[in-house]
């Protein structure tokens, strides 16, 4: 059985992320200009935050679970996902702000890239040139 300790060590940090990400969220629309080159920052910046959750929450179910490495990458897939469709609808109620499906899928974008360098990074590491 995992200590608590280990476990409030594993999943805190996803946590935390996941707070800040709300935190973020709950803000009025910024008044930003609206440039490609903002909008194009911005959205860089979803997909930035939804790979540092992936990799986040798979570290925590890769040490707390007993499964396979792509079920692991596949909960933490869904559960990265999940956390994109509800910040969304958190948005939604957000003044100023709205929820759209072109966020979900550059969010979803994020989270696929943390897979594809996690998988590199593997693949990479077992030829030992990491």
């Amino acid at each position: 059985m995992l200590k608590i300790k280990r476990i409030i060590f594993l999943w805190l940090p996803p946590i935390v992320w996941m707070g800040l990400i709300f935190f973020l969220s709950s803000f009025h629309k910024l008044q930003v200009s609206e440039g490609i080159d903002d909008f194009i920052l911005r959205k860089i910046a979803h997909m930035v935050e939804y790979l540092i959750l992936f990799l986040l929450l798979y570290r925590a179910i890769k040490n707390t679970t007993n499964y396979s490495i792509n079920k692991n990458l596949n909960f933490a897939f869904l559960f990265s996902m999940i956390y994109a469709f509800t910040d969304e609808f958190h948005q939604s109620f957000v003044l100023g702000r709205s929820g759209n499906l072109r966020d979900i899928a550059i969010d979803i974008m994020g989270i696929f890239l943390g897979w594809i360098f996690f998988k590199k990074w593997k693949k990479n590491k077992t030829k030992g040139e990491i």
